[in-house]
């Protein structure tokens, strides 16, 4: 995968080597030329340490590997390629994130939902999102817009078809395939 998009102001999360979750910020300044992305905020690792890094970019995310390096007075990340492949097109990263359901598509229109369906994103990767949610809220096949929110006034809206649904403990695990990054 090559950096072929500007990621300033996309959402940005950010794993540890293990996929353990250590923050979701926003890409400041993105110099493609050296492969080096600005964030909003730095999670508090060393520099050096290797990073797994999901760019919510539109239309569609796009995972690196990366460092933190120091540039002058700066720390910012490099990222390159060079992941290994799972047996799926996208690995799973954890993130535990609560969010909101706030539209559907039906019949080619935008329906806001009200109130909005209060969700937590389990895992995501470069082509879907695996949401729970209380049982029966969201259906298979339909288009939902999730609103995640990123530091203080930031939000970002992805757009979903739901493929798959897991029942468990009176809540449900919905799989999702990702059509948009918004």
């Amino acid at each position: 995968m090559a950096v072929n998009d500007n990621y300033t102001d996309c959402t940005v999360l950010i794993y540890d080597e293990e996929d353990n979750f250590l923050s979701a910020t926003r890409v400041t300044e993105h110099d493609k030329a050296h492969m080096l992305l600005a964030v909003d905020r730095l999670p508090a690792v060393r520099d050096g340490v290797s990073l797994r890094l999901l760019v919510l970019a539109n239309p569609t995310p796009c995972e690196y590997k990366g460092r933190i390096v120091r540039i002058g007075k700066d720390r910012e990340i490099a990222i390159y390629n060079g992941k290994e492949k799972e047996q799926r097109q996208g690995v799973r990263h954890k993130i535990d994130m609560p969010a909101q359901i706030d539209s559907v598509v039906e019949h080619g229109a935008k329906k806001h939902v009200t109130p909005p369906i209060d969700v937590k994103i389990l895992n995501i990767s470069t082509n879907g999102i695996r949401v729970q949610a209380d049982s029966s809220v969201l259906q298979l096949e339909k288009v939902f817009h999730l609103r995640m929110k990123i530091g203080d006034n930031d939000q970002e809206v992805i757009a979903m078809v739901v493929n798959s649904v897991q029942k468990e403990d009176g809540k449900e695990d919905y799989g999702c395939r990702i059509l948009s990054v918004e």
